[in-house]
């Protein structure tokens, strides 16, 4: 099947596909990205801009301007020409991206991960409109993210292979992708909103076409997570949560949106029994969501409220990826590059 055959076939499984905007609570972010989903997308299934892995409001952040016919090639001639003229608009910022990509790579060679790196190149990945090529490798920042994180869930023994993972907010399932590569028949269960979850399923069945694909419309069916054939991908909306969140699971994980949620619905997720009741739990999240500084999210989250004396760390430090990366935005009337306002914890427990 094509893209929009995916699209089609995913919505006709979805009944509630087009009703992610009447969710309460939902954070202005994810309120703005759903909007513009829905915006670009019609609500017939005529448009594949559902199964696009990068759009208006989310992409791989974008890579340094390379003049490579592989680059060339990958994007096709009119986007290359656009990435020209954004270079010469945009050298300055063009020049911290490099600086921030090549410092993102020596901090995956540093953990041991140089071999996945070149095992993974992303260029070859469905749908990728944006990659560097350097070392051997070709990468983007959003891979090199997920690169790190599928180190840490393999070298730190996250998963066995017949278990049970959760992940809240997977965007277009590059991690998942990465992961079952590894670990082929690990039950993976994705929640986020309908359009994210489309463009899960498009990535993830091009990768896995043979795997089991549980579409939307029959998480009421399921009983137990671990009953599901191995290796499945459970697509989950976040309507929907409440249909599975009694289930237990062995590895449950959110990376960066917690800390982007209204506090009452990042707790609604974090003290559900499925997530706190599996065996280990694997986050990255901002220290403080909205410094009083420079309130960058609608959330009062910070630190303090993801630690339970009822669990055991095993691993704490500050999450070093895009670490050095520099965004120019707006700040006190002024417009400069400028470091993130918080940084992000790496945390792994179990309980």
């Amino acid at each position: 099947m094509n893209t929009l055959d995916k699209v089609k076939l995913f919505q006709s499984h979805s009944p509630d596909f087009f009703k992610d905007d009447e969710i309460k609570n939902i954070d202005s972010k994810h309120k703005d990205i759903v909007h513009a989903a829905y915006h670009l997308g019609s609500r017939q299934g005529k448009n594949d801009s559902f199964g696009k892995r990068s759009w208006i409001q989310q992409n791989d952040i974008s890579v340094p301007l390379q003049l490579r016919l592989d680059a060339l090639q990958m994007v096709g001639l009119k986007e290359f020409g656009k990435k020209i003229v954004s270079y010469m608009v945009n050298m300055e910022s063009d020049r911290f991206l490099k600086s921030a990509i090549l410092d993102d790579l020596g901090i995956l060679g540093q953990i041991g991960a140089g071999k996945l790196v070149l095992e993974n190149p992303v260029s070859k990945t469905p749908g990728v409109s944006d990659a560097y090529f350097v070392q051997g490798a070709s990468i983007n920042m959003r891979w090199m993210r997920y690169l790190y994180l599928c180190h840490q869930i393999l070298h730190n023994n996250l998963l066995k292979d017949d278990e049970v993972w959760l992940d809240i907010g997977p965007f277009y399932g590059g991690l998942q992708g990465l992961v079952k590569k590894y670990l082929p028949n690990v039950r993976m269960v994705l929640v986020d909103f309908h359009h994210q979850l489309c463009r899960s399923y498009v990535y993830l069945s091009s990768l896995y076409p043979d795997a089991n694909h549980i579409f939307p419309d029959a998480i009421r069916s399921i009983k137990k997570l671990h009953d599901l054939p191995a290796g499945s991908f459970v697509y989950v909306p976040a309507g929907d949560f409440a249909k599975i969140s009694h289930m237990s699971c062995e590895l449950s994980t959110n990376f960066v949106s917690f800390g982007e949620m209204k506090k009452t619905t990042f707790l609604e997720y974090y003290n559900s029994n499925i997530f706190q009741k599996s065996k280990r739990s694997y986050l990255v999240n901002r220290f403080v969501s909205a410094p009083f500084f420079e309130k960058t999210y609608d959330s009062e989250s910070i630190i303090l409220d993801y630690l339970k004396e009822d669990k055991k760390t095993l691993f704490f430090n500050i999450f070093p990826m895009h670490i050095y990366l520099l965004t120019k935005r707006m700040l006190f009337d002024r417009s400069e590059f400028r470091p993130i306002s918080s940084q992000y914890f790496e945390l792994i427990f179990s309980g």
